[in-house]
């Protein structure tokens, strides 16, 4: 999964669905050599990322750890999460 940050065009962020790497990546276009920062938390490789587009402060993040977990990007603080669910979650 990959998500712009509707605030700044040259960063995103990257997940994928592979449960030895549940991670979410931070990336600067500008310098990617390496993430900026990694986001922590899903236990199972993760499914969907998405951005809000009103507020660059909140990114939510699902996977098959039946968690959705609300997120802000810029600091990788996690918010909170949502209830879990009986499967995987989109």
């Amino acid at each position: 999964s990959i998500a712009w940050n509707p605030e700044l065009a040259t960063q995103i962020l990257t997940a994928w669905e592979d449960d030895a790497a549940p991670v979410i990546m931070s990336w600067d276009l500008r310098n990617a050599h390496a993430p900026e920062k990694t986001l922590t938390g899903h236990r199972k490789g993760i499914l969907s990322i998405a951005w809000c587009p009103k507020d660059a402060d909140l990114l939510l993040s699902s996977g098959k750890d039946n968690r959705t977990l609300c997120w802000n990007p810029r600091t990788g603080a996690s918010l909170g999460e949502f209830p879990a669910r009986d499967n995987w979650c989109f």
